[in-house]
């Protein structure tokens, strides 16, 4: 334990990665959540609405991707929409539709037919997400029409869920972590978040007596603490479980976080510090820090603290380190355009229409991997979309956020 702590005392002074000299490759948008009224204009016409914290279905061939949009005009018209990802794939350029939306709206509440007594909070992998009621009840949801009646209703604020190997969900309470509404984990001080992918390994963030947030990992009925003055967060484990890494903010800076990686089976040393990384905090949701970064088999995924249009991968085994660059693109299609001129001929001239997406910063994103066993991402970017094929259309349109699909 006193090695563990005095290397957390000299974190900033060891293992440092120089994004510098890694490697790097291009992804290239192919789909995006575009809003398009008029076929021969392609310009996103709904600028009122924001898309938000895409979170997929699953990591390995996801099918879905569920998000929150927000209406930027009545801000308290915030949706839970999932689509469907092929249907991302040709969103460009026809008007897609979400394949469920959470909550449904009614025109028996309020002035604009919908009920703003639900308010979404945060999202986990699998589709599930948590709402508050106008009750003051919490509530688990999974959007899954089979499924009516929520996983989780009470009145206690569920910190942190999980969906497990076995498609049950853990979700912790105070000091204790429930699945199927059974206690499996009772610590001593209140649980922030954990990783449990199996009986065997099990990683727990929890606030100490000097309500500081503090890390465990208990393996093979062997506790290791990690116990430092700095505030530890989002333990995850690889999906190989041969590494874990959490967020670690500066003790000369908190502002300033880092991702600590040590490999499982020694956990006393540290693997590799990736210094001063992008997180996910957002105030108005509960969040807490999840997704900042994630693993896919024994890689890690994460952004920097820079404009960059990048996300970088890590691998643990070879310590090197490979920058992915995004970028928009450009999508054509011909349509069918009715001659408005001479009524009496009924000719049809074939017109092709292009749509421009030009992405102006990445925010939360997703990584998985498809049926083929390619990379994929999902993001959620400030976008402009242009259609230069409408004279109308020369100057970008507005800014506005949208969730883009890359491969």
């Amino acid at each position: 334990m006193k090695n563990i702590m005095l290397i957390n005392c000299v974190i900033i002074l060891i293992s440092v990665i120089n994004i510098s000299t890694s490697s790097a490759y291009e992804m290239k948008c192919i789909g995006a959540l575009i809003h398009n009224d008029n076929i021969e204009d392609l310009r996103d016409s709904k600028t009122e609405l924001s898309y938000m914290f895409p979170c997929l279905d699953s990591r390995v061939n996801p099918q879905q991707v569920m998000c929150l949009q927000i209406n930027e005009n009545k801000f308290d018209q915030r949706t839970i929409h999932v689509y469907r990802i092929k249907d991302l794939r040709k969103g460009c350029l026809v008007e897609i539709q979400p394949q469920a939306i959470f909550p449904i709206r009614k025109k028996s509440f309020g002035p604009f037919g919908f009920d703003n007594t639900v308010i979404p909070y945060s999202f986990q992998n699998g589709l599930y997400f948590l709402v508050k009621y106008e009750n003051s009840k919490w509530c688990i949801h999974q959007m899954d029409k089979k499924k009516s009646s929520p996983i989780y209703c009470g009145k206690d604020f569920p910190w942190f869920f999980q969906k497990m190997d076995n498609n049950h969900l853990a979700y912790s309470i105070g000091k204790k972590i429930y699945l199927s509404n059974k206690i499996i984990y009772k610590g001593n001080y209140h649980i922030v978040s954990f990783d449990l992918p199996d009986k065997h390994h099990n990683v727990i963030c929890y606030y100490n007596d000097r309500h500081n947030p503090n890390i465990e990992l208990r393996m093979n009925n062997q506790s290791f603490v990690f116990d430092s003055q700095m505030s530890e967060f989002n333990p995850k484990l690889s999906t190989q479980k041969d590494y874990f890494a959490y967020m670690l903010n500066r003790q000369d800076n908190p502002e300033i976080w880092d991702i600590i990686i040590r490999k499982t089976h020694s956990p006393d040393k540290i693997a590799k510090i990736i210094t001063d990384v992008k997180i996910y905090d957002i105030e108005m949701i509960a969040f807490f820090y999840h997704d900042s970064f994630q693993w896919l088999e024994n890689r890690l995924y994460f952004m920097k603290n820079d404009p960059k249009l990048s996300i970088f991968e890590f691998n643990p085994k070879t310590a090197k380190i490979s920058e992915i660059k995004f970028s928009g693109n450009s999508f054509q299609n011909t349509v069918t355009v009715h001659n408005k001129f001479k009524k009496s001929e009924k000719k049809e001239d074939k017109k092709s229409i292009s749509l421009i997406i030009d992405i102006v910063a990445m925010n939360w994103f997703q990584v998985a991997k498809n049926k083929q066993g390619q990379l994929m991402f999902i993001i959620d970017c400030l976008i402009t979309a242009s259609c230069p094929s409408n004279p109308g259309t020369k100057v970008p349109s507005k800014l506005v956020q949208r969730i883009l699909l890359f491969q």
